[in-house]
């Protein structure tokens, strides 16, 4: 699906998506894709121009809250064409999509062309990876049947975590260094158009790959 694809079929798609999902009879899922969508509605679209212009300037702040939202749509429209190979409910392959989203905006220079084309390599790249790694989907999305414990880490682990960047996936990465700049779980969930949820099973799959180095030091 090429720039000029996504972009025409970003008022057409969500519409049959939503007509899938009643015609499934999956009424949570329907009511979720129709806040998502019309919350994404809400939202003011930017031409590829404007995305290309304010994607150069290394835009923070409102700016890149501007940018950011005139992509969601953009993202459910990439998330589609996985609809019929998805092993995950829907709304979960938007939300890696979304992750996607941010690590185009952290990583993106001029080196790379056009802003438009590397943020949907990306996009793709996530709701990929997801969908093929089944112990990351086994993780993210197991039924929660009782209240989770929100991991923390302590100063030392944090040095342990800064100082070896090589042990960490990319979205793991993300998280460390929003970690390291004070953010609760919860404003980093905010910040990467994520759950809650996901960030905690990052983080516990983050603790896990430090203990696992821990363990391979030792004599």
């Amino acid at each position: 699906m090429v720039e000029m694809e996504i972009r025409e079929l970003k008022d057409v798609l969500p519409e049959i998506l939503l007509e899938k999902l009643r015609d499934k009879g999956d009424q949570q899922a329907l009511e979720i894709m129709e806040k998502y969508l019309k919350d994404c509605d809400k939202c003011r679209q930017l031409s590829i121009p404007e995305i290309e212009a304010l994607a150069v300037s290394r835009p923070e702040g409102k700016d890149r809250e501007k940018l950011v939202n005139a992509l969601l749509k953009d993202v459910v429209v990439i998330a589609m064409s996985y609809l019929e190979q998805r092993t995950l409910p829907f709304i979960d392959l938007i939300q890696e999509g979304n992750v996607g989203l941010i690590r185009a905006l952290e990583r993106y220079d001029q080196s790379n062309g056009a802003f438009y084309p590397f943020f949907v390599q990306k996009v793709r790249e996530d709701i990929e990876h997801i969908l093929s790694d089944p112990s990351i989907s086994e993780v993210f999305f197991r039924p929660k049947t009782e209240p989770e414990r929100i991991i923390e880490f302590t100063g030392e682990e944090m040095k342990k975590l800064l100082a070896a960047p090589e042990i960490l996936s990319q979205r793991e990465r993300l998280v460390v260094a929003r970690l390291a700049e004070g953010m609760s779980s919860e404003e980093i969930a905010a910040d990467m158009l994520v759950t809650i949820h996901r960030i905690n099973a990052i983080m516990k799959r983050i603790r896990h790959k430090l203990l696992s180095a821990q363990e391979h030091k030792e004599p």
